[in-house]
């Protein structure tokens, strides 16, 4: 199976993080939860290193680049609204 394990980190515009450990946890965590209460994608999460990651697995043969494409769209906008409710 593709499996891809990655780590929202949100920043500043200055590259600064947005948060201690702990709370990026959160926010990821929130992340997988919204898109999926949204209906638009499902993903998952792990624990790697102590650390709350989000988990696509790519195992449909039928996948094509706008699939993808379509899953990255998804993530930031709701990364993006996320964020924009914490101000």
């Amino acid at each position: 199976l593709g499996v891809c394990n990655f780590r929202w980190e949100p920043r500043d515009r200055r590259g600064k993080p947005l948060g201690d450990d702990e709370s990026v946890d959160g926010l990821n965590r929130q992340l997988q939860e919204r898109v999926e209460s949204d209906g638009d994608a499902w993903f998952s999460s792990t624990v790697l290193n102590g650390r709350v990651a989000l988990r696509v697995t790519v195992a449909n043969r039928g996948m094509v680049q706008g699939d993808i494409d379509r899953l990255v769209q998804v993530i930031r906008q709701t990364a993006d609204r996320i964020l924009a409710e914490r101000i």
